[in-house]
């Protein structure tokens, strides 16, 4: 580990590569002395020498003196030659007195510590050099956001190419947290050149997730202020919601209404009457009279293509060129594994009220919108809008009640829930999605690595390095809208409903989670690049779990604002999607 020059031996010849000084040992203040990178044919090494008399002296005599190197290495003090490999890390402090470099190593509990404070530059041309010749990265540790972390297998041989090619255009500053910006920035552009050249797969070693952190870190600090300064709002409350409308019935301030469900919620008392603004069943300068004539139409409606659900044939089902015979069944079939923790008494009996209603639900969807059809999982959609409108269910019969334990007449509540699902599933695009779930997820990866990729570039290296940028262990949450995931999803989908582009929303949303876990994923056990897959699978629901959904939704809303997604023809420009489209005349054959 530490090499004894005090010993008679022939070792091969060293190259200075840089040095640093003068240099105060902290252990002992009277020492002072220099700090030399060195390599040889194959290793890298970092050596303190001490100044003869405590007097300043040619770097290159010092260098080349091996007096008072102890086999020990880290005593106090006392001069040392040590092997990179066995270095863990380096913690830069900058204070008043100057920077205080503290050096860790393996299997060695006690730490050497120097103090520099002449000039400024010769520093970190000396931080530079560590990391352009692949010995160590700007990494991140709670409490001291400048630290190197040091490659293990880190090599003379390794990376020489790469350095040559790539080096900073910067190397004067004033402050060393103008350096350390830097040096995270160029360490962006480098490790994206190794990852790009292959040169990462012949190094399973190189600290790459200490990089990837350090860079997630800058970026987490550079808007903590923008995260840390929402608005001040209040949930919106049932009492209050009357009186949200003028005398008209129309809503006073849509945007207003918007932005505190956005950052604060919707109390759930208040929530049947919120979710068909916030869904845009209703329009927002909607009146009272226009909405109540909107509701007729709605029911007629919702009533018609129910009575034609109940008129299929099987036969009608197989001819039919865009419904398939089996999706009835498969609809039935779902709908009795709904709420699988048996939590929601709605779903608790298999043929009564709570059942019947969702699978006449799923049907009527089924055959409103043929180009979906019925897609698994839609089932578990429907739920939390069924039991925001009807709350409570009778354990023995079944049936839904109200708060006096009477039986209420579900039947009314059909349409309602109907058109609201529709109206969801419209409004943040979930019904273009689920024509082609596997494509369109492909897509959302593809659109959260763009954004990621400008703002923690190494993040994205790593995920691609761990082949987990497609992020395939998130399609299940793509498809439930993270139903599944939360113990709230109201939390969420009005985030998704009220943010300033729900049809993107996922992007940014999921962006944003990808950034949160990533403290979380990157401390895991290291496996090989195609078993991380798996592990993700088993790991990331309960790494979810964790996260604060106000946290998420603020941060999803930077990307929104700094990065907001184009596509090359805008929700105006869609052809506006109506209940009439299908034609029933097949119905009659």
């Amino acid at each position: 580990m530490f090499r004894d020059k005090s010993k008679k031996e022939e070792v091969e010849t060293q190259t200075l590569v840089a040095f640093v000084e003068p240099v105060a040992d902290q252990a002992r203040h009277a020492v002072v002395g220099a700090l030399y990178l060195s390599k040889t044919s194959n290793r890298f090494f970092l050596r303190f020498m001490a100044y003869k008399n405590g007097k300043s002296q040619c770097i290159d005599s010092i260098f080349q003196s091996s007096e008072g190197i102890q086999p020990d290495g880290f005593s106090k003090g006392a001069n040392f030659e040590i092997d990179c490999r066995n270095i863990d890390h380096f913690l830069l402090e900058d204070t008043p007195k100057g920077v205080l470099l503290t050096i860790s190593c393996h299997e060695v509990a006690e730490r050497r510590k120097f103090q520099f404070k002449h000039i400024f530059n010769q520093l970190t041309e000396f931080i530079f050099q560590i990391f352009l010749n692949g010995i160590a990265v700007p990494s991140f540790i709670p409490d001291h956001k400048c630290c190197l972390q040091f490659y293990p297998e880190c090599n003379p041989n390794q990376f020489i190419h790469n350095s040559i090619n790539l080096q900073p255009t910067r190397r004067i500053f004033e402050t060393f947290e103008e350096f350390w910006k830097e040096l995270v920035s160029f360490s962006e552009s480098f490790i994206k050149l190794l990852f790009k050249r292959n040169a990462l797969d012949r190094n399973d070693r190189y600290p790459l997730t200490a990089a990837a952190a350090a860079d997630l870190q800058i970026f987490m600090d550079s808007i903590k202020e923008y995260l840390n300064s929402s608005p001040s709002l209040t949930p919106v409350t049932l009492a209050e919601f009357p009186t949200l409308f003028d005398s008209d019935g129309k809503m006073k301030d849509p945007a207003s209404f918007k932005e505190r469900a956005f950052y604060c919620g919707i109390e759930e008392a208040a929530l049947p009457d919120a979710l068909p603004f916030l869904f845009f069943l209703y329009a927002p300068d909607s009146t009272s009279l226009s909405r109540k004539e909107q509701d007729e139409r709605l029911t007629k409606d919702f009533n018609t293509i129910r009575s034609q659900v109940e008129l299929i044939k099987m036969h009608q089902l197989k001819h039919h060129r865009k419904l398939k015979e089996s999706s009835f069944d498969v609809i039935h079939n779902d709908a009795l594994r709904t709420d699988r923790d048996g939590t929601h008494l709605a779903f608790k009996h298999e043929f009564k009220t709570g059942m019947n209603m969702l699978v006449i639900l799923l049907k009527v969807y089924c055959l409103f919108n043929q180009n979906i059809g019925y897609v698994q999982g839609m089932n578990d959609l429907f739920v939390p809008i069924m039991l925001t409108y009807l709350p409570k269910w009778d354990e023995e019969t079944g049936d839904p009640i109200d708060d006096n334990g009477k039986v209420v007449d579900h039947e009314q509540y059909l349409p309602k829930l109907f058109w609201i699902y529709d109206a969801m599933m419209r409004n943040v695009n979930h019904d273009v999605f689920l024509t082609s779930f596997t494509s369109h997820s492909v897509e959302i990866a593809a659109k959260v690595m763009k954004i990621l990729n400008k703002v923690a570039p190494l993040v994205v290296v790593w995920m691609k390095r761990k082949k987990l940028a497609n992020l395939l262990f998130m399609y299940h949450d793509f498809i439930y809208l993270y139903k599944r995931s939360f113990s709230n999803v109201w939390d969420i989908w009005l985030q998704f409903h009220c943010s300033p582009d729900p049809t993107h929303w996922i992007v940014y949303f999921v962006a944003a989670i990808v950034l949160k876990t990533f403290p979380l994923f990157s401390t895991l056990p290291d496996v090989p690049p195609d078993q991380w897959l798996p592990k993700m699978m088993d790991s990331f629901p309960a790494q979810l779990q964790t996260l604060d959904i106000r946290e998420l939704g603020r941060l999803a809303l930077w990307f929104c604002e700094n990065y907001p997604i184009k596509d090359e023809v805008s929700n105006e420009e869609k052809e506006e999607f109506k209940s009439e489209f299908f034609d029933i005349d097949w119905l009659k054959k």
